[in-house]
């Protein structure tokens, strides 16, 4: 079992002959992932996590093929307490700044320049009007992905993410999710979760249904807009590796916190 994004992990091919003896192939072997979502394989046997979950690590030589099961289950990022800091991943950097830090567009309370995102676990409460089963599966799913924590509640009460089902100026569009405004301190205030009313109630087990729900519910995590590169935010079925380390670096940053271009971070009073 893998436990964090970038954990490796050796896998060795070894073939037993007609003799009874064996020997080691694994450099020899060809190397597949049945989801590099979740995880790569290199040539040599060495998979690398990518995201929550499982999948299949196949090795074949001279046609005999070998099955491993590689799962991948995710802990909450660790909060930094610092009040300084630096973010390596420059790709990430740049869609924290674009996506949080430069996203006001979408609510008049969110502050400029200013990373927001809710406490763990992410609060949510579902009006009667959506299903929630889906809301819960399509939750597990990202934290089956990036290790963040949902809890659901029995009371409408702030802050948190509300899914509800309506029609409001949602025209053709299957949904939308974002965060409707902070706290002074960064904290999330509110989110909203509209799912239009005719799929509010759909089949999750259809491919359709659990892209729409997990596409909403992470606009209201904090992916607020497209991550370049494909994935979930760009109408694939599952999320990217690009929007998983956005989303895990989110929550490891303390609340309030402005970043630089070079991935230096400071939280502002």
């Amino acid at each position: 079992m893998l436990m964090a994004i970038g954990e490796r992990a050796q896998f060795v091919a070894t073939v037993r002959f007609s003799d009874g003896s064996t020997q080691d192939r694994t450099n020899a072997a060809q190397w597949t992932s049945s989801d590099t979502s979740v995880a790569s394989v290199s040539a040599g046997g060495l998979a690398t996590a990518a995201g929550g979950g499982r999948a299949d690590l196949r090795a074949t030589f001279q046609s005999v093929i070998g099955v491993k099961q590689v799962e991948v289950t995710l802990s909450p990022p660790p909060a930094n307490s610092n009040v300084t800091g630096r973010i390596e991943n420059l790709e990430t950097v740049t869609d924290l700044i674009t996506y949080h830090q430069n996203a006001v567009g979408g609510s008049v309370f969110r502050k400029a320049g200013i990373i927001a995102r809710w406490e763990l676990p992410i609060p949510v409460f579902v009006d009667s009007s959506a299903s929630a089963r889906n809301v819960e599966q399509a939750l597990a799913y990202w934290q089956s992905v990036t290790g963040l924590p949902y809890v659901v509640l029995g009371s409408n009460m702030e802050p948190r993410i509300l899914s509800r089902a309506g029609m409001d100026g949602l025209d053709t569009a299957g949904g939308r999710g974002l965060i409707d405004g902070t706290y002074s301190n960064g904290r999330a205030r509110s989110g909203l979760v509209v799912i239009r009313t005719d799929l509010a109630a759909c089949d999750f087990a259809q491919t359709s249904c659990a892209v729409l729900y997990e596409h909403e519910l992470g606009h209201a995590i904090g992916l607020l807009d497209h991550v370049a590169g494909g994935g979930i935010m760009s109408g694939g079925s599952r999320a990217s590796l690009r929007e998983i380390n956005m989303l895990v670096e989110l929550y490891r940053l303390p609340h309030g916190t402005h970043i630089e271009p070079d991935g230096t971070w400071s939280v502002m009073q």
